[in-house]
């Protein structure tokens, strides 16, 4: 599968294929290529050299990347005709000769520059009439050619420029009249003048401006009437009036039309006030220091958020107050109770672990009907309630792994649905008997075996659950519980019978 990413901000969520369904479309900085799934990718890889020989004339090359090798320079009259897409990635490129694209001169739609060691933008840009994205990382570039920009940047609709070296802002954006996206991450942007977007105003939809040494929220910002995503993580935007400088963002226009705000990493110590974002879904707060739980304000169309690596002590109120939120990650904090009670009856996928959760003495949830995964690993949990997962029966994903638990959680017993499970090997002790109520769950639900090795005394976890070191099966005269019964019962009588004709036989010499 093909696909050109421009990633800033990647969520880290260990969940499962099903989980991950849920979790799509994912509101990470991205911009979906339009040949995913269309033509062929070749791939030429640990290459020293480009010659004619390796693009065969009766194959049609549209996507072509080079990647790792020691590449270093493009040739003239090499590259096959009609490219739609170029890459050059981990490659120590250094050259590319003035003609090289001349065979894709109308064709060529996106070019992408990753980890090379080229120092200025190569004059072979000056023969493309029809480039729309242009990406460059993690690439030094010292010289930024006039001419060539001119050419090129009025047609441009994507540009990501990724740790190239830019110190100020670049005034030859001012030339693009088509741009929706402009990622320009990773450099030392510290000012971005006031009039920085008013060629872009009706036309800009995702602009990062992540890790730039930012202490205001620009001004220029207000100019963006059709902004969906901002990404201003990685800054460290100065308070304005003993409240957090980013709340700024609701007194410019583009309030009105944020859909995804990311401001991890920003030096927040109390939750903003962003009520006021009205069409916002997603919002990203990790890794800042906020401690209050109280504090802070957000609008009612959230769905998505992320507060991790923070230092909460408890869920904070604000998640109360969204009715539907429905990806909550709360990793990494100093959480020592679950308030269930605080989230949202939407909710499908909660992320509590590495906090401080020794126990869970009451059911959690009597109002979330749709958790599907639940993430509680790493927690100092020693105990959980045999009706903890009482009202959470959708569950189909929960991880226990690497927490103080020493016995299988009779609570587990609820969860009818359950897929996947992990519990840390070798913490369980897996004495008999086992509890009935695992018995007779492990007779319908076959993620037991998952965590076969969870016992510290060589005990499978299947075996810890069967018959006989679970008598539920011998005892139980509920449908279905029976099984085991019955079947010993038609074997013993299949036994004796063939017994007694073997002996009629016999006694008939």
């Amino acid at each position: 599968m093909y696909s050109i990413k421009y990633l800033l901000i990647i969520c880290a969520f260990n969940i499962s294929a099903y989980s991950m369904a849920r979790v799509t479309p994912d509101p990470d900085f991205v911009v979906r290529n339009k040949y995913d799934y269309t033509y062929t990718i070749y791939s030429y890889r640990n290459r020293s050299n480009i010659t004619q020989q390796d693009f065969p004339a009766h194959i049609k090359f549209r996507i072509l990347s080079f990647e790792l090798g020691t590449l270093t320079s493009v040739p003239n009259d090499v590259l096959p005709i009609g490219l739609f897409v170029l890459q050059f990635q981990w490659v120590p490129l250094a050259y590319i000769a003035d003609d090289a694209f001349q065979a894709s001169a109308d064709t060529l739609d996106q070019l992408e520059f990753t980890d090379t060691n080229l120092t200025s933008l190569p004059n072979a840009l000056l023969s493309l009439n029809n480039l729309t994205s242009l990406t460059i990382t993690n690439t030094n570039i010292q010289y930024w050619n006039i001419t060539i920009l001119e050419h090129i940047v009025p047609n441009l609709k994507v540009i990501t420029l990724i740790n190239v070296g830019l110190t100020s802002w670049p005034s030859w954006i001012s030339s693009s009249k088509s741009l929706y996206f402009l990622n320009f991450a990773l450099n030392s942007i510290a000012y971005v003048p006031d009039d920085a977007f008013n060629s872009l105003t009706n036309t800009l939809k995702q602009l990062s401006l992540e890790t730039n040494g930012l202490t205001e929220v620009p001004k220029a910002l207000l100019n963006l009437s059709q902004l969906k995503q901002l990404v201003l993580s990685g800054n460290n935007f100065k308070d304005v009036n003993g409240r957090p400088g980013i709340e700024q963002l609701l007194s410019f226009p583009s309030a009105k039309t944020i859909e995804g705000l990311f401001i991890e990493s920003i030096g927040l110590t109390v939750l903003p006030n962003l009520s006021g974002l009205t069409k916002l879904t997603a919002i990203k707060l990790g890794y800042n220091n906020i401690s209050d739980p109280t504090s802070g304000s957000l609008p009612m169309s959230v769905t998505y958020l992320q507060l991790q690596f923070n230092n909460l002590p408890s869920v904070p109120t604000v998640v109360s107050n969204v009715a539907d939120i429905g990806i909550l990650d709360l990793s990494n904090n100093q959480i020592t109770n679950i308030s269930m009670d605080m989230l949202s009856s939407k909710i499908y996928y909660l992320d509590l672990s590495n906090n401080n959760i020794s126990e869970i003495t009451e059911a959690i949830g009597t109002r979330i009907y749709s958790l599907d995964t639940l993430n509680l690993k790493f927690n100092p949990i020693t105990y959980i309630a045999p009706s903890a997962f009482k009202s959470i029966t959708s569950l189909i994903d929960l991880y226990l792994d690497n927490t103080f638990l020493t016995e299988l959680p009779v609570a587990l017993s609820s969860l009818i649905n359950l897929r996947t499970l992990t519990i840390t090997p070798g913490s369980l002790t897996c004495e008999c008997p086992s509890p009935p109520e695992l018995g007779k769950w492990y007779q319908t639900n076959v993620v037991a075996y998952k965590i076969n090795n969870a016992c510290n005394n060589g005990t499978l976890m299947t075996d810890y659950l069967s018959y006989p070191c679970n008598n539920y099966t011998r005892t139980t005269t509920t449908p279905g519980g029976g099984v085991a019964p019955i079947r010993a019962f038609i074997l013993s009588y299949t036994y004796a019978a063939v017994l007694l004709s073997l002996v009629l036989y016999i006694s008939s010499f």
